[in-house]
């Protein structure tokens, strides 16, 4: 597999979910949120990283935000639970002995059951602030700003 087969896994999930694309990113606007997703390429070597976040439109103007200035980070591979092994194996695009089919099979199961539902259980900022005050955000990087927001409006 090359990064091309692999974006066009991504393509054929998120497209049809009502993200667009843009290089390695891609996003959907919903009305209180972007939620989006990355691919990262590792600087040391084959292996790639899924990226899922969440950008609070109240925070910024940005129309198309870099992952890493997202209010709410984290990996794919920190939330898909018995399948991070195999995720894990199937972004690693220089191990030879994993099939491509093989690879985007995994690939494809785990964005439509694992990514996409964890990111619209998040596109909205009500939603946001329920599962913040029950402690349910999920094994993420919060923003302070992000926090004060989902706090102030709880409260």
């Amino acid at each position: 597999m090359n990064t091309k087969e692999l974006e066009a896994v991504f393509d054929s999930v998120l497209t049809p979910a009502g993200f667009r694309r843009h290089k390695d990113t891609w996003y959907k606007t919903n009305e209180d949120t972007i939620t989006l997703v990355n691919i990262q390429k590792s600087q040391w070597g084959g292996p790639y990283y899924v990226n899922l976040a969440v950008y609070l439109r109240d925070l910024g103007k940005a129309t198309s935000p870099p992952e890493h200035q997202s209010h709410i980070r984290l990996r794919l591979a920190s939330i898909s639970g018995s399948d991070t092994p195999a995720v894990e194996e199937a972004l690693d695009l220089e191990r030879a002995p994993v099939p491509t089919e093989q690879r985007k099979s995994v690939l494809a199961r785990v964005l439509s059951t694992v990514a996409l539902p964890f990111l619209v259980e998040r596109s909205t900022l009500p939603r946001l602030r329920e599962l913040h005050a029950a402690g349910q955000l999920g094994p993420v990087l919060v923003t302070k700003a992000t926090r004060e927001l989902l706090e102030t409006a709880a409260a």
